[in-house]
């Protein structure tokens, strides 16, 4: 009923659902902990780490799943941002622009509004709308984020410029492609 080959461990569905019925949260906790220390690098760029994301993604959804709604572990909530980004990298936009926004519900509750992870989260939520094709939406939330970015970590601060130049992206896609001939014809003048 468990079995192992090639470095993978294979269990049937009935050991599966007889152990997810009996997990207790030091278990999920457990879970959460091996997960965490499991994860490749940086999701979107370490092509590397990309075959081991997609083994992860199916354990990473499962835990999430099962956490009780209301729970405060921040590496969780790590763990979501991490596999919703890589999802976004590789094109699953509507997966990730979802668990942006479960993930910011609940960073919110956890740090509260004005945390560094809680901003994180609205900045990654924003960019997740932009690339969904929602620019309404990632201008608004851009736009949203940026004056409590100023105040909370300062007009200089690399994740304010993050947030100014997410809303010039977003602007931009709102305005539709610049082809450049406009600039290019200043410059003949």
């Amino acid at each position: 009923m468990i079995g192992r080959s090639d470095g993978t461990v294979s269990v049937h569905r009935l050991v599966q659902a007889v152990t997810r019925a009996e997990t207790t949260p030091d278990g999920l906790d457990e879970a959460v902990r091996l997960l965490y220390a499991a994860l490749p690098d940086d999701p979107s760029h370490n092509v590397a780490g990309w075959p081991r994301w997609n083994e992860l993604l199916p354990h990473i959804d499962t835990v999430l799943a099962h956490l009780p709604r209301a729970h405060d572990n921040a590496a969780a909530l790590y763990i979501g941002d991490r596999a919703a980004t890589y999802r976004e990298s590789q094109g699953q936009i509507a997966e990730a622009v979802a668990a942006f926004e479960q993930l910011l519900t609940d960073c919110g509750r956890v740090f509260g509004e004005d945390h560094p992870d809680t901003l994180a989260a609205r900045n990654n939520l924003a960019g997740a709308y932009r690339d969904a094709g929602h620019v309404t939406e990632a201008v608004a939330a851009f736009e949203q984020l940026l004056p409590d970015r100023r105040r909370v970590l300062g007009n200089d601060h690399p994740d304010t410029a993050a947030v100014r130049d997410g809303l010039a992206a977003a602007r931009e896609a709102m305005d539709g492609p610049d082809d450049g001939s406009a600039a290019h014809a200043s410059n003949w003048a």
